[in-house]
């Protein structure tokens, strides 16, 4: 694929022209999808929180006993590189494993058009509900996340709700979910295998920055259906309100406490 003359690929430090890598059949990133990710967003051609989600790929490196990405920053300035033409944009970090060692991928594209539109939510349908394998870390290996999010998509929603057998609610299967009951603001708990969100961890930063009660507890549908306002995080998209949960309207889209949070979010330090 010919890339947008904005954005760019670069692989293992080297500028490419093209969209493209080349994989041994045997590679495990190939085989069994053994690799991971990061997506951030570009504004005014700086990586927002940059740092920590590379802190969060090399634990996740070591945690699942993938080659160690490069030290000394490599990563970091590939990255800003990367970002300095693009202006505002999304890039992507992925280091594929190829058995003893790894390839990293960095790359920049066009922000998703509809980053700011009020959503409207399912819940994943069987055989893709449940929790993810490894949730907590961002694998290359999401095929369930991505076949329920597009099963989502022909049943009218803009994102579905992975859920535990016993219905308690984890996240979507490209953002963190969060509530408003009675002016707090409700999220599940990271004891749930779920990801640690790096937007999470900013927007409850400042919920409690600005006075904003916080807990971190298990949810159900009926805490969605009895709550004043909803909305979902992510690092590309930001926060998006929630507008309905299986075409049932939540009585206030865009309220005051996901206005607050979305400005204090996006005014926090990069």
């Amino acid at each position: 694929m010919m890339l947008d003359s904005r954005f760019c690929v670069l692989i293992d430090g080297e500028l490419r022209s093209t969209a493209r890598v080349a994989l041994e059949l045997a590679a495990p990133a190939l085989l069994s999808g053994a690799g991971l990710y990061e997506t951030m967003r570009v504004s005014q051609g700086g990586v927002v929180h940059l740092e920590r989600h590379l802190e969060r790929l090399r634990v996740s490196a070591s945690a699942l006993n993938f080659p160690a990405p490069p030290e000394g920053g490599v990563l970091a300035r590939e990255c800003t590189r990367a970002a300095t033409a693009a202006g505002e944009a999304l890039l992507r970090v992925t280091l594929l494993h190829l058995g003893r060692s790894t390839q990293r991928v960095i790359q920049t594209e066009e922000l998703p058009a509809d980053a700011s539109k009020p959503v409207h939510l399912g819940w994943a349908l069987p055989p893709f509900d449940g929790p993810r394998p490894l949730a907590q870390h961002k694998t290359m290996n999401g095929l369930s996340a991505r076949l329920a999010f597009e099963a989502g998509q022909r049943m009218g929603f803009d994102e579905v709700l992975l859920r535990m057998p016993d219905g308690r609610i984890l996240e979507g299967t490209r953002s963190t979910f969060f509530l408003v009951k009675q002016g707090r603001l409700c999220t599940p708990p990271v004891l749930l295998p779920i990801l640690p969100g790096i937007t999470r961890e900013v927007l409850l930063a400042a919920a409690v920055r600005q006075a904003i009660p916080v807990e971190e507890r298990e949810l159900t549908a009926a805490d969605v259906l009895g709550a004043e306002e909803a909305f979902i995080a992510a690092s590309v998209r930001g926060i998006r309100a929630v507008a309905a949960l299986e075409h049932q309207a939540l009585p206030l889209v865009n309220g005051p406490v996901t206005r607050l949070l979305a400005e204090a979010v996006h005014a926090s330090p990069a």
